[in-house]
């Protein structure tokens, strides 16, 4: 199967398993001024541009993990009968990220993120040796696998104004990037959200720096300054010139405005904000405006 037909199946799975979602009131006033000089706009994924219904990706307890792993292996056809493996499973999963991150923090790595579907393979091959699961499986399954699991875990809906928002910073000409905790199926998911793939609604590949990929994650400054160096190589603009949004305070706020960006925080939903106000780093923090609504970005810059 080429990637192509693989990335489509991936979205297929997440128009099937779509879950309509209004956000939640999260009791924040818009804060709203123009912000001249802004040529760039980028944003946080998860509790921004979607809603999450964990309120973050990779945010839930073994129980839940068990029921969606035994979910997932039966909808892909890895196991024919509940035979345990949710259970198993969960076990195997929490250990295998705990030891991927302990590597990178061996490494020098102070937020070490995980590539997912290294972690689902080493699983499954200690499924496969308890005779959990009849054989190993390549990485076709094993990403359909994980995109049915991340279905189960944290459902996903488009955040309210997200395609008319997008559409209107695009015609205006400002390039569009992401810095967002992430893995490998959240394109195929936003393209489902967006009903076009992330390019196609005005995104650069090149200004999309995502966590599985830099196995870095956020509150990590890096992430931030790779996307610095991106925006000068490609745009010829500074972070100064380009306005951050997200929803976390410590992740996306004060993460962006150490390397230099002007901050938006999305006070949207209440499910995905993210206050921080135990946070030293954030405790004296304030972003240069406050949205409650994609849509106001139109007013500012």
């Amino acid at each position: 199967m080429n990637n192509a037909n693989q990335h489509q199946r991936l979205v297929e799975i997440f128009r099937r398993h779509a879950r309509k979602m209004q956000p939640l009131p999260a009791d924040q006033s818009a804060k709203l001024q123009k912000l001249d000089g802004i040529r760039a706009v980028a944003f946080d994924v998860y509790g921004t541009l979607a809603i999450s219904s964990s309120g973050d990706i990779g945010l839930t307890s073994r129980d839940d993990k068990a029921s969606a792993i035994e979910w997932a292996a039966l909808e892909t056809g890895i196991i024919a009968a509940p035979n345990g493996i949710g259970k198993t499973g969960a076990r195997y999963y929490e250990e295998e990220v705990r030891a991927a991150q302990d590597r990178r923090r061996a490494e020098g790595i102070d937020y070490p993120e995980v590539e997912i579907r290294e972690v689902w393979r080493a699983v499954f091959q200690r499924l496969h040796q308890d005779g959990l699961c009849e054989s190993r499986l390549d990485i076709n399954a094993i990403e359909m696998f994980g995109a049915l699991f991340e279905c189960r875990m944290n459902p996903t809906c488009a955040m309210p104004g997200l395609r008319e928002t997008l559409a209107q910073l695009h015609a205006r000409g400002l390039p569009l990037g992401i810095v967002s905790n992430a893995q490998y199926y959240t394109p195929p998911m936003l393209e489902y959200e967006l009903r076009q793939s992330h390019l196609d609604a005005g995104f650069d590949e090149r200004l999309c720096v995502w966590s599985f990929d830099a196995r870095i994650g956020k509150p990590s400054v890096a992430l931030y300054e790779t996307f610095a160096t991106r925006l000068r190589t490609r745009c010829a603009l500074e972070p100064e010139q380009c306005l951050f949004v997200g929803n976390d305070m410590l992740k996306d706020i004060w993460a962006a405005s150490q390397a230099g960006f002007h901050i938006a925080l999305f006070a949207g939903d209440a499910r995905s904000l993210r206050l921080r106000p135990n946070d030293a780093r954030c405790r004296e923090l304030q972003p240069d405006i406050v949205i409650t609504e994609l849509r106001q970005l139109l007013q500012v810059v």
